[in-house]
């Protein structure tokens, strides 16, 4: 029987008029109204939870008193961007703002003035969830239909965003939100952080990706200084996620694998009372050839979705 969800939820648009706001010189990076609106005015109780120095970004939970909730604000400095790093901030804006499901974290609007972007992002409240779990207290995701709930979550998320032309590169678990409200007791996901997201062209399906970049135990070993990669580097990055949900640690930290080579180590120990489909679509997204990787839509129907557990 295939894994399926039984509830339907929908992303719901945030828009509102802007003729009531104050002017300023900014460029608003909205999907359903672009106009020039103050901000700063807006946004109450602002508090920072991250500022790296070497970092061009800084992200803030603030209160928004237009929409009466709780957002989180994220900064990109241009003074730390050169012009095609420039160029990738806006495409995180329009991503965020106007690329919509429910398994997208949601960019309600964005500005870009001549310091700064910022966007203000819907705040999902069991965001750290996979982070703490797995890598911070090296637990595995024990329930295999939990598992596929969450894999089914990225898969929409990414099926969304491959859609709309592009490719994420920086799909991790720190990037994989969880909302607290559960279905039948799971969490929901939301996949975030479109920081690194490249447009492919139509004609041959690559994105230019001019630096290396992307997490080094994540990010797919086509991608280099001057690449043309494919959507199928983001299922690299999958395959990578769902070993660390099966075993709470990343292949290259066996003894003698070298990260992006094959096969994929499995150790038995672990991998003993996983499903054999399971550990087969493990295989398939880790494929060292971009080509032998699986598509989101051929991922979608994978086997290992219709086990019983």
């Amino acid at each position: 029987m295939q894994f399926e969800r039984s509830d339907s939820e929908e992303i719901k648009m945030h828009s509102k008029s802007c003729s009531s706001f104050p002017q300023s010189d900014v460029l608003v990076h909205q999907a359903s109204t672009v106009c020039s609106e103050s901000f700063q005015d807006r946004v109450q109780d602002l508090k920072e939870i991250y500022n790296e120095e070497l970092s061009p970004t800084a992200v803030y939970l603030a209160f928004d008193t237009i929409f009466e909730k709780q957002v989180v604000v994220k900064k990109i400095f241009k003074n730390k961007l050169d012009d095609y790093q420039i160029e990738q901030a806006r495409i995180e804006c329009q991503i965020a703002c106007n690329v919509n499901h429910f398994n997208l974290c949601k960019g309600y609007y964005s500005y870009e003035n001549d310091e700064e972007f910022g966007i203000f992002m819907e705040y999902v409240d069991d965001a750290e969830y996979l982070v703490e779990k797995i890598e911070n207290s090296h637990s595995p995701i024990k329930n295999e239909l939990k598992m596929k709930s969450y894999v089914l979550d990225i898969l929409e998320g990414l099926k969304q965003i491959h859609s709309e032309g592009y490719v994420h590169l920086d799909i991790k678990l720190s990037n994989l939100y969880c909302i607290r409200k559960e279905i039948e007791g799971v969490r929901r996901v939301k996949v975030g952080d479109f920081g690194l997201c490249h447009k492919v062209d139509e004609k041959t399906g690559l994105a230019y990706v001019k630096y290396n970049c992307g997490t080094f135990g994540f990010k797919a070993p086509e991608i280099k200084d001057n690449s043309y990669v494919s959507q199928k580097a983001d299922m690299w990055s999958l395959g990578m996620v769902l070993y660390m949900m099966a075993c709470a640690y990343k292949p290259h930290q066996m003894k003698g694998y070298k990260y992006g080579t094959g096969p994929i180590p499995f150790r038995a120990f672990d991998w003993k009372k996983r499903s054999p489909e399971l550990k087969q679509f493990v295989e398939k997204l880790l494929d060292v050839n971009p080509e032998n990787r699986p598509t989101v839509e051929e991922a979608l129907k994978d086997p290992w979705f219709s086990t019983s557990d």
